[in-house]
């Protein structure tokens, strides 16, 4: 079943949620699947924290690696990553879409924060030769 075919009726017969209750949180489904997405971020921001606190550093290489592993775990970010974010964010209301866009914006902190500590912050482009192979790598100041 694509996004644009379901219901809330069909999220509230997959949940023990009747659509009364579901209309109390949401005014739409595209705000269901908004606040899903900003809860997927929440958690692979907690989990990329995790990460960067039990490596006190890393090379371009183990970066890629944990960042790869990171996104992997989220499978549920992965698929509604993969939606049309366009009907969501103009389905939703503003303070649900402000909601969404600090934790958006938390994650991409998060990965730039990385970026920084493994790169440096003089944002221009470098190439580094790690792991024996040579990597473009691009950096920007916060």
């Amino acid at each position: 079943m694509s996004f644009k075919e379901i219901t809330i009726k069909d999220i509230g017969n997959t949940t023990s949620f009747t659509r009364t209750s579901i209309y109390n949180y949401f005014q739409t489904k595209e705000e269901i699947f908004l606040a899903l997405l900003q809860k997927e971020y929440e958690l692979w921001v907690h989990r990329l924290r995790q990460i960067r606190a039990e490596h006190e550093r890393m090379n371009g290489e183990k970066f890629a690696d944990a960042l790869a592993h990171s996104l992997e775990e989220r499978e549920n970010l992965l698929k509604i990553m993969s939606m049309n974010h366009y009907d969501m964010e103009d389905n939703s209301r503003m303070e649900r879409l402000i909601e969404f866009k600090v934790v958006y914006g938390q994650s991409l902190k998060e990965v730039r924060v990385w970026d920084l500590s493994i790169y440096g912050g003089n944002g221009k482009a470098e190439r580094s030769n790690e792991a024996g192979g040579c990597q473009l790598c691009v950096s920007v100041d916060l």
